[in-house]
C-alpha cells in the first residue's frame, strides 16, 4: 500500500501540473459570483495574439488590477510607471521602498519609486503629469534604466544597422535606449521601415513588452550539464574558500537574500515529495494528539489518515459546509511508471461564458454572506488536536497532560512507547531509542489509546508514575553554580512509536507533536499605547451598599469620574467592570498614586502601584452588608477595595484632608497565541480618600518606596529577513569537491567541461598508458592529474542513469543504478547520518567545555551548558540535526551560543576575558568542522564529495540583534518570534492598489478549466483556505482577523547577558508551519486546534501568492520576555521581596524588546 500511495501522489501531482493552476481573488464588488477561478478576468477587449503572453506576465507578477481592463486604451505615465517598478523589483528580489515625494500631482508611491531608482523623472521640478500618455521612446527609456540597475554587466553595446527611416525623431535622450531596444528585440518596428517613437502604446502592448523584457533577462535553469550523459565537472562553485587545511567554506553572499521569487517557487513545486528536506515524508504508522488543556477530553479522535481530494468533494451553498474529505482510495497501478514529475508546461487557462442563469449550483452567495460567521464558536473544554505548538501546559498549573493515539491498521503492535525532548526528533528510524536531548519515556499497551505526561516530572529526570517511566540523569547536583537563563517558554516534542514484542519500531518513528511550556505572557506591544476599551462604575462612596441603585440610577448615566473612600466608613468601594464580554474570566483591579500612563504600563509592569489584586470571574462580590459581602449575579465583574488597607489612619488625617488615588481594571481573557493572556483596560476612576467629601487641601499619599536595579533589560530586534533557497528538483545529482581527492579514491571516471577525461590512477599506469606517464608516481598523480578535472571547490554532475552509461561506469554501474533507484532510501540515509554526526559532535564539545573552561571551579557548570547548548542550541536557532548542510547553517550562531553557554555556567563575557571566550568560539567551530568534515553518500561512495549546497534546501532566515544602548548591564532572558498570514475582510478584498486574497487551487481532478466542475473545486479550496483551516471559528462580519502560520512559532531563544554597549547577532531559521503533500495529513494552525490542516499547498499560497504582491497579509513580530525586578533579585539572592519597596530597571526606555513588521517572506529585505 505504501509504495501504490506514493505512486498515486506522484501521479496527482504530475497531472495536475498537466492540468490547470487556476488562481481566484476575493473581488471588490459584492456580485452575485465574485469569486472565478482564473487568473485575469478579460473583459473582450484584449487581442487573441496577446492573451497568452499576458498569462504569463500575471503570473511572473509584471502586472496590477489597474492595467488588467481596457487593454487597447493607451498606457498613461502613471501605469508604465507602476509595471517598470514591477519589473525591477522581479528582476531583482528587492522592495524598493517609496521615499519622498517631489510631486504635488500624485500620491501614488510606485512613482515615487521609480523617480527615487532614476527610472523616470518628472515633466518639471514638482509636476509629474501621471495621467499624460506615454510614448515609445519614452517606454524605452524606462525600461533601458531599469535594466541598467537591475543587471549587473548590462550589455549596452548598440546594433550595427540602426536604419529606420524616421530616426530623426528619437529625442537625444533616448536614442541609445531605442536602440538597445531594438537590439536586444523588447522594441521592433511598426512597419513601412519605420519605428514610430512618438506614437503611444496600449496597455496590452506595454505589458507584453515588459514581459518580453523580463523572460529576456529573469534568472533561468541552466541547460543539461551533460548532454551524453556521463559525469561532468562543470567548473568551480563561486561562493566558496579553500580553507588552510584543504577544506571548503561556503560563503553566502549578500545577495543571497536578493532571490527571484519566481524561480524559486518553480523549485518549490517541482520538488518530490519523498526527497523533500524542508518537508521530510516519513512512513509513520501512527497519529498522535495532544489535549487543548489540563483536562481529559471526554471524544478520543476519529481521525483517519487521508489525502486532500478536492474533486470529490460536494459543497452545499446555504450552508458553507464541507463534507468530510475522503481518504484515497488502493487503485492499481501500473508495474513500471514515471515517479518523477514531468517538465511540461501548464495548460492554459480560459474561461468562458458560463450560463450562470441556467446552472443554479453555480450561483455564489453575496461576499456579505460569505464573511458571516458559518458555524457558532469552538466549544469550550479540551479536545484532541493534531496542532503542534497548539497545547500550552503552564508551569504554575497542572502539568499532567492527557495524549491519544490511533493506530493506521498496524499489525504485530504490542505496545507503543512515548518520548519527550528538549530537540526535535529524526523522524527515521536511526538510533530512535536515545534520541538527542531525551528528557523522559514510558509505554503504554497499544490497545490504551490515551496516555498521561506529568511534564512537571520529566524536567528533574524522575519518575513520571507510568509503567516503564526512564530516569535522565541530572548534573545539576554537581554543577551547583549551573543557572539556566530564565525561559518564559521553550518547546517539548513528544512522539509515539508502535513496536513489536522485541521492541522494533513498526514504520518511521516520525517527528511527533510539539508542544508549549512554560508561563503565560502578555501579547501585544508592552511599550505600546494602552486604551480604555471598558467603563469602570464605582460606587458613590465606601458607605453600605444597597442594591439598587447603586452603580446606577434609572434614567441616569452609569459613569462616575470622582468617588469617595472616607476613613471613618467602615465599608467598600466598589467598582464594576462594565459590560464585560463573556470570554474574559479573569479580573484585576490596581490602585496607583499616580496617573496611569497613557503609553507603556501594561499589565503586569504598571509603575507606581499600591495595591493590586486579581480576581475569578464571577468574582462573588456585590455589596457588605451587616459586615458580610453579598454576591449579585446581577454584576458580576464587580470588585472590592477598603483604601484603609493602605491609606493614613484617622488619627493621621485633619478635617478637608484627602488624597487622590486612580484606580483602574484589566481584564485578561487567554489568546488565540497559545500561552498568552489579550488584556483590556477600563478608563480610570480618581477616588478621594480623606475624613469627608469636602475636599480643602490635599496631602499627597505617599507611593512606595524605589530602589533603582543596578542592571537593566536588553533590547532586541530583527535586522533583516532572507527567504529559503528551495532544494532543486535533482539535488542529489549535484556535488562538489570538498577536499583533495587522494589516488586511491579515484573509481570510474570522470570528464571535465572541456572534455579532458580523468581515469583511476591505476589506468594511467597501465601497460598502454604507461608510455606517456613514465614512473608515474601516485603522488604526481595527484597533485598533476587529478586537479585537472578534480580540482578542491569543483562541481560534480551525476545525470539519471541510462542503459547506454553501462560502459562508461564499468564496475560502478549497479552502484550508481541503485542509488537512483530509491532516492527515498537515500533521503533516509542522509538524514540518519547527520543525526549519528551529531551525536559525535556533542561528545566532542562537551569534551571541549572541561578543556577550556577559563575558571577551574566552574568546569562542570560549563559542561552543563554545553550540553545545553547541544541539545538546545541548534534547535532555537531552528536547525535540526536533519540537514546535511547543518554544519554551514550553524557557523553563524557559533559566537551568540557561546555566549550563552557562558552566562548560564556564571562566567560573563567581560573585556578582561574576551582573548578566551574568542578562543573557546574557535574551538568549536573547528569541533563542528571536523565532525562534518566527511564525505556525503553519493552514488559513487566517493571520500571526496559531499552535496553542492547551492542545490540544497537552506531555511528562510531572520537575522535578530540584542543589544544594550543602557550604562548598566543587562540580564539574560529570553525571546518569541512568529511569523503569522493574517487576512480579515478588509484585506482580502481586491482594490485598485491591492490584489485582495490570491488563491491557487491545484485542480487535483481531471476537470477542464473553466467548467463548472473546477469553478466548484474552486470555491471549495476558498472555504478550506478562509474557514476550515480556523475551524469555521473567525467572525469575518465582525471583521476579526484568522491568523496562520507561516512558519513554526520560535519559543524561548536565549538572550546572554551584555555589558552596556554590547551588541550580539544571531540567526533564526524557520521551519515551515506545513506538512507534506497534504494539510489533512498535518497540524492545524497553532491558534486553531481544531482547524483543517496546513500543507504544502496552504504554505505555497501564503508563502509565495500572498507572501509578495502588495504585502498586506504576512507579519513578523518578535518580543523579549524577562523576569521582573522582583524575580532577578530572588534568582540572584535567593530571596524574595516581601515588603512594599518596588524595584525598577533603570534605562529601559533605551531597550525595546519589542517589534512587529509588516514585511514580505518570498523576498528578503532588511
Amino acid at each position: 500500500m505504501k509504495g501504490k500511495l506514493k505512486r498515486l501522489i506522484s501521479i496527482i501531482l504530475a497531472m495536475s501540473m498537466v492540468f490547470s493552476t487556476p488562481i481566484f481573488a476575493i473581488a471588490k464588488t459584492e456580485a452575485v459570483n465574485p469569486i472565478l477561478p482564473m487568473g485575469i478576468v478579460y473583459d473582450g477587449t484584449q487581442s487573441s495574439w496577446a492573451k497568452p503572453e499576458l498569462d504569463s506576465a500575471y503570473d511572473y507578477g509584471l502586472t496590477y488590477p489597474g492595467v488588467l481592463n481596457n487593454f487597447g486604451n493607451a498606457i498613461t505615465r502613471e501605469e508604465f510607471c507602476v509595471l517598470a517598478v514591477r519589473l525591477y523589483e522581479r528582476l531583482t528580489g528587492e522592495i524598493v521602498k517609496a521615499g519622498d515625494n517631489p510631486f504635488t500631482d500624485t500620491t501614488n508611491p510606485e512613482i515615487v519609486k521609480a523617480y527615487n531608482l532614476k527610472i523616470v523623472y518628472g515633466t518639471s521640478a514638482d509636476k509629474f503629469t501621471p495621467d499624460n500618455n506615454i510614448t515609445r521612446q519614452e517606454i524605452c527609456v524606462m525600461i533601458y534604466r531599469a535594466l541598467d540597475i537591475s543587471i549587473s554587466e548590462l550589455d549596452k553595446s548598440m546594433p550595427k544597422d540602426f536604419d529606420f527611416a524616421d530616426k530623426g525623431k528619437i529625442a537625444d535622450w533616448a536614442i541609445d535606449a531605442v536602440k538597445f531596444a531594438y537590439k536586444n528585440n523588447i522594441m521592433k518596428g511598426t512597419g513601412n521601415n519605420e519605428i514610430s517613437p512618438l506614437l503611444n502604446t496600449t496597455r496590452e502592448q506595454a505589458i507584453v513588452l515588459l514581459k518580453r523584457t523580463y523572460e529576456q533577462y529573469m534568472d533561468k535553469d541552466s541547460e543539461d550539464l551533460s548532454k551524453d550523459g556521463i559525469p561532468v565537472s562543470v567548473g568551480l562553485i563561486n561562493n566558496f574558500t579553500v580553507s588552510p587545511s584543504g577544506g571548503v567554506k561556503f560563503v553566502f553572499p549578500s545577495g543571497d537574500k536578493v532571490r527571484d521569487f519566481t524561480k524559486e517557487e518553480k523549485k518549490f513545486r517541482e520538488v518530490v515529495p519523498e526527497e523533500n528536506l524542508a518537508f521530510l515524508n516519513y512512513d509513520t504508522k501512527l497519529q498522535l494528539f495532544v489535549s487543548t488543556t489540563d483536562e481529559k477530553p471526554n471524544v478520543k479522535p476519529q481521525a483517519n489518515i487521508v489525502s486532500k481530494d478536492y474533486a470529490s468533494l460536494t459543497m452545499d451553498y446555504g450552508a458553507f459546509k464541507l463534507p468530510e474529505i475522503q481518504e484515497v482510495k488502493e487503485v492499481n497501478l501500473p508495474s513500471k511508471i514515471e515517479t518523477t514529475i514531468p517538465k511540461v508546461p501548464i495548460k492554459e487557462i480560459t474561461i468562458p461564458n458560463l450560463p450562470f442563469e441556467e446552472d443554479t449550483s453555480l450561483k455564489f452567495p453575496s461576499l456579505i454572506e460569505r464573511l458571516k460567521p458559518i458555524l457558532p464558536i469552538r466549544a469550550e473544554g479540551a479536545i484532541y488536536t493534531r496542532a503542534s505548538r497548539s497545547a500550552f501546559i503552564d508551569v504554575e498549573g497542572n502539568q499532567k497532560r492527557w495524549f491519544a493515539f490511533k493506530l493506521d491498521n498496524v499489525a504485530g503492535a504490542k505496545k507503543v512507547i512515548w518520548q519527550v525532548s528538549t530537540a526535535p526528533f529524526n523522524g527515521f528510524d536511526g538510533n530512535w531509542k536515545n534520541p538527542i536531548g531525551l528528557v523522559g519515556s514510558g509505554e503504554v499497551s497499544a490497545t490504551s489509546t490515551e496516555f498521561q505526561i506529568d511534564f512537571a516530572n520529566l524536567k528533574l529526570g524522575v519518575s513520571t508514575g507510568l509503567v516503564s517511566s526512564t530516569k535522565i540523569p541530572d548534573i545539576t547536583a554537581v554543577a551547583k553554580n549551573y543557572k539556566p537563563i530564565p525561559q518564559k517558554q521553550t518547546i517539548f516534542y513528544v512522539r509515539a512509536v508502535p513496536v513489536t514484542t522485541l521492541g522494533q519500531a513498526i514504520g518511521d518513528p516520525g517527528e511527533g507533536i510539539e508542544v508549549v511550556y512554560g508561563q503565560r505572557v502578555m501579547s501585544g506591544n508592552p511599550n505600546g499605547a494602552v486604551k480604555a476599551e471598558l467603563e469602570l462604575w464605582s460606587s458613590p462612596d465606601n458607605q453600605k451598599l444597597r442594591i439598587s441603585g447603586e452603580f446606577h440610577v434609572p434614567g441616569t448615566p452609569a459613569k462616575r469620574n470622582i468617588a469617595y473612600s472616607l476613613v471613618t466608613n467602615s465599608g467598600f468601594n466598589f467598582f464594576h467592570f462594565h459590560n464585560l464580554k463573556d470570554e474574559y474570566k479573569h479580573l484585576i483591579i490596581q490602585v496607583s498614586t499616580k496617573k496611569f500612563p497613557a503609553k507603556g504600563g501594561s499589565w503586569p509592569d504598571t509603575p507606581d502601584l499600591v495595591f493590586e489584586e486579581s480576581h475569578d470571574l464571577p468574582t462573588e462580590i456585590y455589596s457588605r452588608r451587616g459586615g458580610y459581602v453579598y454576591y449579585d449575579e446581577t454584576y458580576p465583574a464587580t470588585v472590592a477595595i477598603d483604601f484603609k488597607e493602605f491609606g493614613k489612619k484617622a488619627s493621621e488625617l485633619k478635617e478637608g484632608d484627602y488624597a487622590d488615588y486612580y484606580v483602574r481594571g484589566v481584564a485578561l481573557k487567554p489568546s488565540i497565541n497559545p500561552g498568552q493572556f489579550d488584556a483590556i483596560y477600563t478608563d480610570t476612576v480618581n477616588v478621594k480618600y480623606g475624613l469627608s467629601e469636602s475636599t480643602i487641601q490635599v496631602y499627597f499619599p505617599q507611593a512606595p518606596p524605589t530602589v533603582k536595579l543596578n542592571v537593566t533589560t536588553p533590547g532586541v530586534r530583527i535586522k533583516s529577513y532572507t527567504p529559503a533557497q528551495w532544494q532543486k528538483n535533482d539535488y542529489l545529482h549535484h556535488y562538489y569537491v570538498f577536499q583533495e581527492p587522494k589516488a586511491d579514491e579515484i573509481v570510474g571516471k570522470y570528464k571535465s567541461a572541456t572534455g579532458e577525461v580523468l581515469k583511476s590512477y591505476y589506468k594511467y599506469n597501465s601497460t598502454a598508458l604507461g608510455k606517456n606517464y613514465p614512473n608515474h608516481t601516485k603522488e604526481q598523480y595527484e597533485k598533476e592529474i587529478i586537479p585537472k578535472v578534480l580540482s578542491v571547490g569543483t562541481a560534480v554532475y551525476f545525470p539519471p542513469p541510462e542503459e547506454k552509461q553501462k560502459a562508461w561506469y564499468e564496475q560502478l554501474w549497479d552502484m550508481v543504478s541503485g542509488f537512483f533507484e530509491d532516492l527515498v532510501n537515500v533521503v533516509k540515509i542522509y538524514v540518519n547520518w547527520v543525526s549519528a554526526t551529531y551525536e559525535k559532535l556533542k561528545v566532542k564539545l562537551v569534551e571541549l567545555a572541561v578543556k577550556l573552561c577559563p575558571i577551574e571551579s566552574l568546569k562542570d557548570e560549563f559542561k552543563k551548558a554545553m550540553e545545553g547548548l547541544l541539545n538546545y542550541g541548534l534547535m532555537c536557532l531552528g536547525i535540526p540535526p536533519t540537514l546535511p548542510n547543518f554544519d554551514q547553517l550553524f557557523e553563524s550562531g557559533i559566537d551568540y551560543l557561546v555566549s550563552v553557554a557562558l552566562t548560564e555556567a556564571g562566567i560573563p563575557v567581560t573585556e578582561a576575558n574576551k582573548d578566551i571566550v574568542k578562543k573557546i568560539e574557535n574551538e568549536v567551530e573547528n569541533a563542528m568542522k571536523e565532525a562534518a568534515y566527511t564525505s556525503d553518500y553519493n552514488p559513487v561512495e566517493a571520500p571526496f564529495l559531499k552535496i553542492d549546497p547551492n542545490c540544497l534546501y537552506r531555511p528562510a532566515y531572520v537575522d535578530i540583534e540584542v543589544y544594550n544602548d543602557a550604562s548598566v548591564p543587562s540580564i539574560a532572558g529570553s525571546f518569541n518570534l512568529d511569523v503569522t498570514f493574517e487576512f480579515n475582510r478588509s484585506n482580502m478584498i481586491a482594490s485598485a492598489n491591492s490584489n485582495g486574497l490570491i488563491l491557487a487551487h491545484v485542480n487535483w481532478a481531471k476537470t477542464t478549466a473553466g467548467s463548472s466542475t473546477a469553478i466548484k473545486n474552486a470555491s471549495q479550496y476558498y472555504e478550506y483556505f478562509v474557514y476550515d483551516l480556523n475551524g469555521k471559528t473567525v467572525k469575518y462580519n465582525e471583521n476579526e482577523k484568522a491568523i496562520y502560520d507561516i512558519f513554526k512559532p520560535v519559543k524561548g531563544v536565549k538572550i546572554p547577558e551584555l555589558q552596556p554597549g554590547e551588541k550580539r547577532e544571531l540567526r533564526v531559521y524557520l521551519t515551515p508551519y506545513a506538512s507534506w503533500p497534504n494539510g489533512n495529513d498535518g497540524a492545524a494552525p497553532s491558534r486553531y486546534p481544531d482547524g483543517s490542516g496546513i500543507g504544502y499547498l496552504e504554505f505555497d499560497n501564503m508563502y509565495f501568492k500572498n507572501g509578495y504582491l502588495g504585502n498586506d497579509f504576512t507579519h513578523f513580530e518578535i518580543r523579549g520576555h524577562f523576569p521582573s525586578p522582583n524575580e532577578y533579585l530572588a534568582s540572584e539572592d535567593n530571596m524574595w521581596v516581601v515588603d512594599d519597596t518596588q524595584y525598577f530597571y533603570p534605562e529601559a526606555s533605551k531597550n525595546i524588546y519589542y517589534q512587529r513588521l509588516k514585511m514580505p517572506v518570498c523576498v528578503g529585505w532588511d
